[in-house]
C-alpha cells in the first residue's frame, strides 16, 4: 500500500508517530508529505509542537538525503471543537491527500 502524504497526530508522547514515520518513510517509496498535527501552547495547554520538530529532526538525520516535507498544523484550542475543524480546513484547503 503506498500513499503520498502520512497525517500524525503529535501529543505529549511522540514515540508512536516516530515509529510509524519511521517505518513508512523506509518503506512507502511514495510518500512525499508528513502533516504533523500538533497543539498550539497558550494559558490552558501546552504546545506539543517541539515533539513534532524533535520527530522531523531525527528523520532527516537518520536519512538526510530525505525528499520528504514536513508540515506543521496547529491547533490553536485543543477543547475548541469548531476551532480544531477551522485549524484542520485552513490546512488542509491548500493540499491534496493522497
Amino acid at each position: 500500500m503506498n500513499f503520498q502524504s502520512l497525517v500524525l497526530l503529535i501529543g505529549t508522547n511522540p514515540l508512536p508517530n516516530y515509529v510509524v514515520a519511521k517505518y513508512f518513510s523506509d518503506t512507502n517509496n511514495d510518500l512525499l508529505n508528513i502533516f504533523m498535527i500538533h497543539s498550539g501552547g497558550n494559558a490552558n495547554q501546552s504546545s506539543t509542537r517541539e515533539y513534532a520538530e524533535n520527530i522531523e529532526r531525527v528523520l532527516k538525520k537518520n536519512k538526510p538525503d530525505t525528499n520528504l516535507n514536513f508540515k506543521y498544523v496547529s491547533l490553536n484550542d485543543i477543547e475548541n471543537q469548531k476551532s480544531n475543524v477551522n485549524d484542520l480546513n485552513s490546512a488542509f484547503d491548500e493540499v491534496s491527500i493522497d
